[in-house]
């Protein structure tokens, strides 16, 4: 299934890295992108894409409320430079989250997740954020721990 994406960073040369990683796969199409929040609302609501790649941090509105603002929900996988964004990442309900810069190896295993039938249609829960969570911990170079306080 062919997926149609927005890519939305505020870094041109970010933009242009991930526009080049995802056209190696005929399975993606990038259908838009978006320098800041703003845009990113009007572009998204506009086209309303499968998948949104986000920035977290950029002018205007961030990433996060970005996603509290939108009128169609696509599927998020949150891109960043902050690995400190990863849990809230997956408390809006991403679908995953980049580090940046984009390892093509971390990028190729997001798109298929992106390809999975289990993510056409996101589950919300402790399932979904512990999996998430497992996943986020399973990158090279990462470590989760646990807290005191956990999902209930």
């Amino acid at each position: 299934m062919r997926l149609r994406a927005v890519v939305v960073d505020d870094e041109p040369l970010a933009r242009k890295r991930l526009r080049r990683l995802l056209a190696e796969y005929p399975e993606m199409e990038v259908a838009g992108e978006a320098a800041d929040g703003i845009q990113a609302c009007r572009v998204i609501d506009e086209l309303k894409p499968d998948v949104v790649f986000l920035d977290v941090e950029m002018p205007g509105p961030s990433g996060f409320e970005v996603l509290a603002n939108l009128h169609h929900r696509p599927r998020i996988v949150m891109v960043t430079a902050h690995d400190e964004f990863a849990v809230r990442a997956f408390e809006e309900q991403a679908l995953d989250f980049l580090l940046k810069p984009v390892e093509p190896a971390r990028l190729a295993r997001t798109l298929a997740r992106l390809q999975e039938p289990a993510t056409q249609h996101p589950v919300n829960g402790r399932d979904e954020f512990q999996r998430l969570l497992e996943a986020v911990a399973r990158t090279p170079g990462h470590v989760v721990s646990p807290c005191a306080a956990g999902l209930r």
